[in-house]
């Protein structure tokens, strides 16, 4: 069983969205799960918030809508980026490299980031405030 992320209340949030594989409870029943960025983190029942997806059928057909919806989106038109919740403006955004859908800019660096760093890239962060090298220390792969 897949789950996919709404809300986790935790200051190491992953962002909403976030996928992973269900792999059981631990003994107080929060549960394990397998996330696609390697992250850890535990789901805790009635304070973080996801939902299920059975299939990889159930995966392609909200892809499939969500880029359909996104085809009517105007250049200047506010959007909602389907990972993190943010709005934006349509043409500040960024091509998910996770699924064939738009993100935020945001995300799209994220995205970028994970993806060189499990391609073996060491990035460092200079001249940073200490905000932005906090949370791009939080990006994992």
């Amino acid at each position: 069983m897949r789950i996919v992320l709404d809300h986790m209340n935790d200051p190491s949030a992953l962002p909403r969205g976030s996928q992973g594989a269900f792999e059981g409870y631990d003994g107080v029943g929060d549960l394990l799960v397998d996330w696609d960025d390697g992250s850890s983190l535990k789901l805790i029942p009635g304070v973080d918030r996801w939902h299920t997806v059975e299939s990889d059928e159930e995966i392609n057909t909200s892809i499939a809508w969500l880029r359909e919806l996104q085809t009517k989106v105007g250049r200047d038109s506010d959007f909602e980026c389907p990972r993190c919740g943010v709005t934006s403006v349509f043409r500040t955004r960024a091509v998910s490299r996770i699924a064939d859908v738009s993100v935020c800019s945001g995300c799209g660096t994220v995205e970028s980031i994970i993806a060189a760093r499990a391609g073996g890239l060491e990035i460092r962060v200079s001249g940073a405030d200490e905000e932005t090298e906090r949370s791009f220390q939080r990006i994992s792969i």
